[in-house]
């Protein structure tokens, strides 16, 4: 089998799921997941429309608007993304 003469690595990525840990210490804490949902939900009267993602926390499980997993990138003292898993979009990357 011959490779493709052009190989078009141009792509979009979704984040789908973050793992992640709180606590002060890497042997120490909690692990929490979050998972993109279908689900579009209007958080304010005239708010527009938000993903809602679902979260895993041990045998709780509870529907969260998105604003809540982007407070996982750091620098606070929630739970920090500690891995993120995304899946190759239907559209193609600009430029």
């Amino acid at each position: 089998a011959h490779a493709p003469s052009h190989i078009d690595h141009s792509a979009i990525y979704e984040l789908r799921a973050v793992l992640c840990h709180q606590g002060r210490y890497a042997d120490a804490g909690h692990y929490i997941s979050f998972v993109r949902t279908k689900v579009q939900q209007r958080m304010t009267p005239r708010g527009a429309l938000q993903a809602m993602w679902a979260k895993f926390d041990d045998d709780e499980v509870s529907l969260v608007p998105e604003d809540e997993v982007k407070k996982t990138a750091g620098g606070a003292d929630g739970p920090i993304a500690y891995i993120c898993l995304y899946a190759r979009s239907e559209g193609v990357a600009e430029g």
